[in-house]
């Protein structure tokens, strides 16, 4: 069914999918997997910039004393891959946690990537903020579990009327 196709989509298996296609290349190289995948993102991907006024939403969250989690689909970054790149552009400092669907296994709009949000910032739904560029992935499942919501329209514009709180 639709929806059965839909929920196999949010599933994430990197390194299980990379291992697979190791071993059909080259047999006994699968336990390389998680090797070939840090050293692709160590090496071969230039950081990508935060959107204009991002930096200056994050210090005001930091001056408020909130929470920020960093909640991204990602195919390649597990937590510890993307502390280090948020490192090397010098946001670290700006956010307190992290849920990368690599390391979920789960890719939004599943909800256990809010969930884990949710939990790492010790909150509920209706105590959140979700800031995201995504209707269906950011806003829609953020706004049923009853968290505020802002979209942000630099690289995808809004079709139709956004569920978002505020564009």
């Amino acid at each position: 069914t639709l929806q059965d196709e839909t929920e196999r989509a949010q599933i994430q298996l990197t390194d299980a999918l990379t291992a697979e296609l190791l071993e059909a290349i080259h047999p006994g190289l699968a336990d390389r997997a998680p090797a070939l995948r840090r050293a692709l993102v160590r090496d071969g991907w230039p950081p990508r910039q935060p959107y204009p006024d991002a930096i200056g939403m994050l210090m005001t969250a930091r001056e408020l004393g909130l929470a920020t989690v960093l909640v991204s689909n990602t195919a390649w970054l597990c937590e510890e891959d993307y502390w280090m790149r948020l490192e090397e552009m010098a946001l670290a400092d700006r956010f307190d946690y992290l849920v990368s669907s690599f390391d979920i296994g789960l890719r939004k709009p599943d909800r256990a990537m809010f969930d884990a949000a949710l939990e790492r910032a010790s909150c509920r739904a209706h105590e959140c903020v979700m800031v995201g560029d995504s209707e269906a992935n950011d806003i829609e499942p953020a706004a049923q579990l009853g968290m505020r919501t802002i979209r942000v329209t630099i690289q995808y514009q809004v079709q139709g009327k956004s569920r978002a709180d505020a564009v």
